[in-house]
């Protein structure tokens, strides 16, 4: 079935929507949550402590953590929207589809769309990668719950709201995304969060002269050196704090220029270089998770096998996950607990960059 014609005007002003809706409702369920969870009142408590939180500063802090979790959830939601209208998907979120799986299953909406996401998540773990603020919207923790507290029905009811909400907004009877031109989440970006909200949130940028000379002077010079297809696939660009990919995206840029001077046919080309050259390491879930929809929106037209973004900490841990990612021979040594020692804090440069 074949969508209405897409308005970018319109599409803006139905996710503006979304995002004031949903940063409204996620600040209910935050104090809810924070008055009932045990387990998620301990871990607000451990930021607070480490991040030296003062009260006068709390409400400033549950604000620019509520903005996370609503941009984490609108942008999953957006990207999995897209890949279903474009057939790279099944379809999962269409209204009426979610509905003929409530009455089946007894489910509400913030379940099922949990379940949608660790089914995509299967494929593309970078992106829907949680972290501490995804708690606000999951609700699949309170399935068993159901009568035992009044806060948490609250919570599951409030939720279910939201999703449905956004859902309706998104859906393929309003927007058909695969006749959407051009870079659609990008625009989205630039309009969706100017440079104060991302400052806001954490989202800092280094100047693009500077990832343009560094790149230039290391990753640009050993490219020379390379002969083949083969050799340019050792090549990696470890970005260990990549924040929002900015460092990641020039380089492949890099790469994808060197690829065509090879010859290697430009279907492959996104898949080759998300699975080969580019690593991206940050302790921040929501910072990979921006990096990984940057890199996916670099040819959406080929979803790749795999994508080497993960949330670490790599200054001090490499955890089981990094190390898989990044091959037993980068690290020096490691210890059962993943804890890199004294001298051996250092990656071998090797072919990284």
């Amino acid at each position: 079935m074949t969508g209405p014609e897409f308005s970018m005007k319109k599409f803006m002003s139905d996710l503006f929507e979304c995002r004031d809706k949903a940063l409204e409702l996620l600040k209910e369920v935050f104090y809810k949550k924070y008055e009932v969870d045990k387990d998620f009142k301990k871990a607000i408590d451990k930021e607070w402590k480490k991040n030296n939180i003062k009260i006068k500063d709390k409400e400033e802090w549950i604000d620019n953590f509520c903005k996370k979790a609503n941009y984490s959830l609108i942008n999953k939601i957006l990207f999995l929207r897209i890949c279903e209208d474009r057939c790279y998907i099944p379809e999962k979120l269409t209204e009426d589809g979610l509905n003929k799986w409530i009455d089946l299953t007894g489910l509400d909406y913030g379940v099922l769309l949990e379940y949608a996401f660790l089914d995509i998540g299967m494929e593309i773990k970078s992106l829907y990668v949680e972290g501490l603020h995804d708690c606000l919207y999951k609700t699949i923790d309170y399935i068993n719950l159901k009568e035992e507290s009044k806060n948490y029905n609250e919570i599951s009811r409030t939720l279910h709201y939201l999703i449905k909400y956004i859902i309706k907004k998104l859906d393929t009877k309003r927007y058909d995304f695969s006749k959407a031109k051009g870079n659609l989440i990008g625009t989205v970006y630039e309009k969706f969060m100017d440079i104060k909200e991302r400052k806001l949130i954490g989202q800092y940028y280094t100047p693009d002269f500077v990832i343009k000379y560094i790149l230039d002077n290391t990753l640009k010079l050993k490219l020379k050196e390379i002969n083949n297809i083969e050799e340019l696939k050792q090549i990696k660009l470890l970005d260990p704090a990549c924040g929002s990919g900015h460092f990641l995206i020039e380089g492949y840029e890099i790469f994808k220029t060197k690829y065509l001077e090879f010859g290697l046919e430009e279907s492959k080309i996104h898949d080759t270089i998300l699975k080969y050259n580019i690593y991206g390491v940050d302790i921040e879930p929501f910072a990979t998770q921006l990096s990984a929809i940057s890199l996916l929106l670099k040819d959406l037209e080929y979803i790749p096998s795999s994508m080497n973004i993960i949330s670490a900490d790599s200054l001090i841990i490499w955890e089981k996950s990094v190390q898989t990612i990044l091959d037993k021979d980068i690290l020096h040594t490691i210890d059962s607990l993943g804890m890199v020692k004294g001298e051996e804090k250092k990656i071998k440069l090797a072919n990284f960059f």
